[in-house]
């Protein structure tokens, strides 16, 4: 699966996707040690071009209470979560195009990466602002940033119904 088709953020539980065995190796280059090595690895695998999901029969099995796709007993994130979320993952990015070298992110790769930046910045200022007119024009127009639609839309109904 290749970057620009896919979002950073791990969609799936780690017992449902393989990655190449050389993209361990790329804990020796960044290891952030409070983020969940699955997702850790996730990510590598997207950013080199090296992720493979297993077939849908399989996630539906594996899916149990305590792991990523269970949205049984999911709360909604409220508008500042999604503020701080997107800073924790700006930070992470930005660690992705300074140890780029060592990870083997392509160019192509790096420019992906910084412009999923450039959203996250515009989208903190949007949420930020907390305007529900607004915050739909930017996730119409944005769309292709987003890691589902669902996602997508559930920006515009935490600024309609999830602020503090």
């Amino acid at each position: 699966m290749k970057l620009k088709d896919y979002w950073l953020r791990n969609l799936r539980p780690g017992c449902t996707f393989c990655f190449r065995r050389e993209i361990l190796s790329r804990f020796k280059v960044m290891d952030i040690p409070e983020r969940l090595h699955d997702s850790m690895l996730w990510k590598y695998a997207v950013v080199s071009d090296g992720l493979y999901l297993i077939n849908r029969q399989l996630i539906l099995y594996r899916r149990h209470e305590s792991n990523a796709t269970n949205q049984f007993r999911r709360v909604p994130p409220n508008v500042s979560q999604r503020i701080k979320g997107i800073e924790v993952d700006a930070e992470m990015f930005g660690k992705f195009l300074e140890a780029s070298d060592g990870l083997m992110i392509t160019p192509s790769n790096q420019n992906e990466i910084r412009g999923m930046l450039k959203f996250m910045e515009r989208r903190r200022k949007i949420l930020e602002a907390r305007n529900p007119i607004t915050t739909a024009i930017f996730v119409i127009m944005n769309l292709k940033y987003y890691s589902t639609f669902r996602s997508a839309m559930s920006d515009i109904y935490a600024v309609l119904k999830l602020c503090e």
